[in-house]
């Protein structure tokens, strides 16, 4: 659960799809799930940041994109994808599809303006 003040992993991975012509797929893994076509893990990091920062504002529910139509058609499994990325981590490489993994540890804090805030541990 994400809650203010406590540590929050964030695991996201991208890679090239060998014959993909037009995209490349970046699934951010931690500590929601998200896709994106557009292939960098620092954006769809800092994005959903961005949306738990607004939902923790707003006492919204914070919830997983629903990804399970994708990730059917494209043949992946969550818990695959979530071993790759630890492999990479750890400095595994995979040259085909040339996997990238980041991983940013932060907590949302209530600032002195009452917005809630990201400080990177």
């Amino acid at each position: 659960m994400i809650a203010l003040d406590n540590p929050v992993r964030f695991l996201a991975l991208s890679w090239v799809e060998p014959g993909w012509e037009f995209d490349n797929p970046v699934v951010l893994l931690e500590p929601t799930v998200r896709y994106s076509d557009e292939g960098h893990t620092d954006t769809i990091i800092e994005d959903a940041q961005i949306e738990i920062c607004l939902a923790l504002e707003s006492g919204e529910q914070i919830t997983d994109e629903d990804v399970a139509k994708e990730f059917e058609w494209r043949g992946w499994k969550l818990s695959r994808l979530k071993r790759v990325a630890r492999e990479v981590l750890n400095g595994k490489e995979f040259p085909v599809r040339g996997y990238h993994a980041e991983e940013q540890i932060v907590r949302f804090v209530r600032g002195v303006n009452g917005e809630v805030e990201i400080e990177n541990e």
